[in-house]
């Protein structure tokens, strides 16, 4: 039963971490000129995420130009406890080796 999202070659536990994992890695855009553009996602104590302009003029002045629901992006789905149970098959077959390696020796060691 997949229930988490796939963002990143990582699986999360649901849409909206994946979504935050999203528009938390993207980097502000700053366009310079004379008058200054920034442009980035914030979100507010809700946890909706909001795209952002400034407008910066040549004093430093920041003017908020607009504020629009930010598009969220669909992820494809995952099992969140996929990479666990791999690595618990791949310990336990390591465990395995060593202990037949271990009893093969005690074998030669008893001749």
């Amino acid at each position: 039963m997949a229930t988490g999202a796939l963002f990143g070659d990582r699986c999360y536990a649901s849409q909206s971490e994946a979504v935050d994992a999203f528009f938390s890695g993207s980097a502000p855009v700053l366009t310079s000129g004379s008058t200054s553009y920034l442009t980035e996602y914030t979100t507010d104590n809700t946890g909706i995420w909001f795209l952002k302009s400034w407008a910066i003029d040549s004093n430093g002045l920041h003017t908020l130009r607009y504020t629009v629901l930010a598009e969220y992006p669909t992820f494809p789905t995952c099992e969140p406890t996929e990479y666990f149970v791999d690595g618990v098959t791949i310990g336990w077959g390591i465990a395995t080796a060593m202990i037949l390696a271990l009893c093969i020796k005690f074998l030669w060691m008893t001749k």
